[in-house]
């Protein structure tokens, strides 16, 4: 990307977390690693990791949560 690309963005916070993203895919094209299917299993990471956190605080109200995972 070009430093005239950055001229576009409504706000220097939004340049900065595209600078971040436009980084991490580097590295991750560095590294040999497909950008979108590392950006999808992280996403998925995420949401799995803030599922699993949802349901450790709704046990103590006594729900009951099971995973079950098929490798």
């Amino acid at each position: 990307m070009s430093g005239k690309n950055w001229l576009f963005y409504q706000t220097p916070d939004g340049a900065a977390s595209v600078c971040g993203l436009y980084s991490l895919i580097e590295t991750v094209r560095q590294n040999g690693c497909v950008p979108s299917r590392y950006l999808t299993y992280f996403s998925m990471m995420t949401f799995l990791i803030n599922l699993l956190l949802k349901e450790y605080t709704n046990l103590e109200s006594g729900s009951i949560f099971i995973i079950s995972t098929h490798l």
